[in-house]
């Protein structure tokens, strides 16, 4: 027999990541990804993506085996950089995985490169509707943006 997926808002499930203590807050993993170049630079988050935590533990993809061994020896003092920003010890470990790198997810100056439609604009700003703080609303926003972005850049 095949079971059937009930769909849960937006709001449930943000509610639900809030409450396990493992990961932080949801707060902490929205300034995380958006503020990854920001705390490795532009080299490494050109050949890097953070993918997610778990127990503790970031999951970080990186482009190749010279960058995953330069980033073994920068591992430290980014956790601290990480630690500092998020002025929390949520993450406690970094991890680095071989995979592929979204090409033109960063640049040097800031800008994203791929745009969102009108109707994907307006799909972001529904599914955060349901967000009332104003800051994680708009750190959420931030997130399923880069993320549709991604998407798009990876089909294309």
């Amino acid at each position: 027999m095949k079971k059937t997926r009930e769909v849960v808002p937006i709001k449930a499930v943000i509610a639900g990541l809030v409450e396990k203590p493992e990961i932080g807050t949801v707060k902490n993993l929205f300034m995380l990804y958006s503020a990854w170049q920001e705390i490795v630079g532009d080299r490494i988050a050109e050949n890097t993506a953070p993918q997610t935590v778990r127990n503790g533990i970031l999951f970080v993809t990186v482009s190749n085996s010279v960058w995953m061994q330069e980033l073994h020896y920068l591992r430290d003092p980014i956790l601290q950089k990480l630690r500092d920003r998020l002025q929390s010890e949520a993450v406690k470990e970094i991890r680095f995985t071989l995979g592929t790198v979204p090409s033109g997810h960063t640049r040097e100056d800031g800008e994203d490169r791929t745009e969102l439609t009108g109707d994907e604009e307006q799909r972001v700003e529904k599914e955060a509707s349901a967000i009332s703080d104003p800051e994680l609303r708009e750190s959420f926003q931030d997130v399923m943006a880069a993320y549709l972005k991604r998407k798009k850049e990876e089909t294309a």
